[in-house]
């Protein structure tokens, strides 16, 4: 299980028995699991999250045996069709990854130059300011929920404890209270209501 939506619909990604390297995403909600359709020409499928609309973000890949997966969304109203995200050369160099998809269909990523959110087939800034906004002190996003809600890493000196924060429209929120019995358990995903799963 990656993610969830208000609806329930609940993503992830199995192995297949006989070939372990075979990955497929699905989704499962009251009718049942459903194996997300495939791409022409590619042979594995990975979904990463769910937004309350049905549509479904993930990856695929042409060739499992290298790293090399694409992103791609599934509509919610023609998941038999996914949809590649096209993305310039100049930016895909330097992407690490995204890692959820919002109700208005942007994606949440990853970059060397830190997080950020891709809308439309660009990169989303607020106007007029013409640079893209990152997230201050933010090194790592790795889920966010309707309201915008971004849980993340904080940036910290390098050797000292890892901190988890959260960021709301763009800006610094507060940071989250460290587990000191528990160090191995860290935050996962953020809830439409605020709540934030952990696990370890």
């Amino acid at each position: 299980m990656n993610d969830q939506n208000r609806a329930g619909m609940i993503v992830g990604v199995s192995t297949h028995l006989d070939d372990p390297r075979e990955q497929r995403a699905w989704t499962f909600d009251a009718r049942g699991f459903t194996l997300l359709a495939q791409p022409a020409e590619y042979t594995d499928t990975w979904a990463t999250a769910v937004n309350d609309r049905g549509d479904i973000f993930g990856a695929a890949t042409r060739d499992r045996n290298t790293a090399e997966w694409e992103p791609f969304v599934w509509p919610a109203d023609n998941p038999a069709a996914p949809r590649a995200v096209g993305l310039p050369k100049e930016f895909s160099e330097r992407l690490y990854g995204f890692v959820d998809i919002d109700h208005d269909g942007s994606l949440i990523y990853n970059t060397h130059d830190g997080p950020g959110r891709w809308k439309d087939g660009g990169v989303h800034w607020r106007a007029p300011d013409a640079r893209p906004q990152p997230l201050p002190g933010c090194t790592w996003a790795f889920d966010m929920n309707r309201d915008r809600l971004v849980l993340g890493t904080e940036e910290t000196p390098f050797g000292t404890p890892q901190y988890y924060g959260v960021w709301h429209d763009g800006s610094y929120a507060g940071r989250l209270p460290a587990l000191p019995t528990h160090p191995l358990i860290a935050p996962r995903f953020v809830g439409d209501d605020g709540a934030i799963v952990f696990s370890g």
